[in-house]
């Protein structure tokens, strides 16, 4: 692709396919967010998100972390997507065995929920399987489509066990197991995953080929796994599950940003992968990253100045102190979310090693933070300490990922960015009702102004997309 316009309107197109197959299921928990604070005590709202926080460690170890490796051979030009298929198909269902041999060992250790959790993570394992090879085929739409439906059965499911038949934690989970069963029928139908597994194409030597690039990845997921969530194990132990509720309310609120970064991450892996051998991949890299580091920032400044009265509104009394450590878990997104772009640079480089290396260094920063400042300043420590590791990880790969894609980077611009925005964190913190919101507004309106030029670039890219 040669054209420059033309990539940065593949870009757009495939960021808004993920937009609607993704906003659905990155917002359910916010929308969600009464019912599950109203329904659920701030124990029994602990206890679920560190269910869901461990199934999302579990599940690149438990696979392999083959599903990235099924969308990165899938895109390459000259691959053969019912081999990678099949082989993928057959180390998913090995592992899915292995864990349903397992599970009656975990009866003896007593374990609450933990036939929810098994159960939904077989599930969400094939679910990652066949919604990666949609994408690696180009149905792009068809993952889009699967997106909302997954969205509006687990928004369904939730209302009917909660709000009508109070089924609080046990209804919470089997939402999410109706849901993602719900999701994978329909995938192995519209992306006719049973015609496309053919057996005969099993290769092994080509498995192995594909686990060479998967396997380091799974250190990196629990390294950056502990980078997102060993905050709530530390939280339970210096200050008990009541406080993890309160956390992870907080946490609810940069999942909007999430959101932003999730369904772009996943339209520049795309891209990341299929510009990489291009000749002006530099300009073009240097650019996305530029606007997407600005455009974080700005939706970032937004949060941080409605966050109060928005919680007020939302979440019931018991939770409405969860505002004080949403600031500094936002700017932990902005870090972690540019620490994931530059590692697109390294997944296209097939440099997998070199993501788990600048993970961990990362996540040995935020353990040690933790247990130092959690018991000096509580919940805040946590979110400091979340934010300072990302840093780290995104300053260390801005500079190690230039020896595979030079970025040009207004290095100036930025920092005052991130000054404004840290200062803005604090000034929340400290001023209250007039003045507090006065200046809020400045900060906010300053960083327009900072990076006004993304903004008009922005504009204009949707308006020729419209017209196109």
């Amino acid at each position: 692709m040669s054209n420059m316009r033309e990539k940065y309107h593949k870009l757009f197109n495939n960021s808004l396919l993920f937009t609607i197959g993704n906003l659905g299921s990155k917002l359910i928990t916010f929308i969600m967010l009464p019912l599950y604070t109203y329904k659920m005590s701030t124990s029994e709202f602990g206890v679920t998100d560190l269910a869901q926080t461990t199934i999302t460690l579990l599940l690149p170890i438990i696979y392999l972390s083959i599903f990235d490796a099924v969308l990165r051979f899938g895109l390459d030009k000259d691959s053969d997507e019912q081999a990678i298929l099949i082989n993928a198909f057959f180390l998913t269902c090995m592992s899915s065995l292995i864990i349903g041999l397992l599970y009656p060992l975990l009866l003896h250790f007593n374990l609450k929920y933990s036939g929810y959790v098994v159960i939904i993570l077989i599930l969400q394992g094939f679910q990652n399987l066949f919604s990666q090879y949609a994408k690696a085929i180009n149905q792009v739409r068809l993952f889009a489509l699967n997106g909302i439906l997954l969205s509006f059965t687990t928004a369904l499911f939730n209302v009917i066990f909660l709000a009508f038949l109070n089924m609080s934690v046990r209804g919470f989970f089997l939402s999410l197991v109706l849901s993602n069963a719900i999701s994978n029928i329909f995938l192995i139908y519209r992306a006719n995953i049973i015609h496309n597994l053919n057996f005969k194409k099993f290769d092994l030597t080509h498995l192995m080929e594909m686990l060479k690039f998967s396997i380091p990845l799974i250190p990196n997921s629990i390294a950056w796994w502990i980078n997102n969530t060993i905050s709530r194990y530390f939280i339970l132990f210096f200050l008990g599950v009541t406080s993890n509720g309160i956390f992870a309310v907080s946490n609810k609120i940069p999942a909007l940003l999430t959101i932003i970064n999730s369904i772009f991450y996943q339209s520049w892996q795309m891209s990341a992968i299929e510009e990489y051998k291009s000749d002006d991949r530099e300009v073009f890299f240097s650019k996305i990253y530029v606007r997407y580091s600005q455009l974080l920032l700005i939706v970032s400044s937004l949060i941080i100045m409605v966050i109060k009265p928005l919680l007020k509104i939302i979440v019931s009394p018991n939770f409405f102190e969860s505002w004080k450590y949403v600031p500094f878990l936002l700017i932990t997104i902005i870090y972690s979310s540019l620490a994931g772009f530059l590692g697109q640079n390294y997944i296209a480089a097939k440099q997998t090693k070199q993501i788990f290396l600048t993970t961990i260094y990362g996540s040995v920063i935020n353990v040690i933070l933790n247990i130092v400042f959690i018991p000096v300043i509580g919940l805040q420590g946590a979110a400091m300490s979340s934010m300072i590791s990302f840093l780290f990880v995104w300053l260390y790969r801005q500079k190690d990922s230039q020896k595979y894609v030079k970025l040009i980077i207004p290095q100036k611009k930025l920092f005052v960015s991130n000054l404004v925005i840290l200062s803005q964190s604090f000034l929340l913190l400290i001023f209250t009702e007039a003045t507090g919101v006065v200046l809020q507004a400045v900060c906010f309106l300053l960083l327009l102004f900072i990076n006004k030029d993304s903004i008009s670039d922005f504009f204009a890219i949707l308006i020729s997309f419209t017209k196109k």
